[in-house]
């Protein structure tokens, strides 16, 4: 289940670090849409992993809900990006993206390209 955050939390970098590109307007209206989704939402609403099977992951987040696909080679892929986890040493786990390759330190928690 680790390594399965360490995907979802270099998924979650890569994509909010290709959203955050776009104009200045653009982020904010998205966050303040995020906000106001989360705070519209009822009590006990679970955002998170909901579901897991042999071949998929369900995520439930404030932007609607989310399979992410576990493929055959080990990798993960959600919405056209893929993750594997290639090497892991004292909290740091070496990830390979579609975007690159990235180093993750859970102890420091920070995300770096290689």
């Amino acid at each position: 289940m680790k390594k399965l955050m360490i995907m979802l939390l270099m998924v979650v970098a890569t994509s909010t670090a290709s959203f955050a590109k776009g104009s200045n307007d653009n982020v904010q209206t998205a966050a303040k849409e995020v906000v106001q989704k989360v705070k519209d939402a009822p009590s006990g609403t679970t955002y998170g992993v909901v579901e897991v099977t042999k071949s998929h992951i369900v995520v439930n987040t404030p932007l609607g809900r989310y399979n992410i696909n576990k493929n055959e080679d080990g990798s993960f892929s959600f919405m056209g990006m893929t993750a594997k986890l290639v090497a892991v040493k004292n909290g740091v786990y070496k990830v390979q993206t579609s975007f690159g390759t990235f180093s993750v330190d859970t102890r420091k928690a920070t995300v770096t390209k290689q």
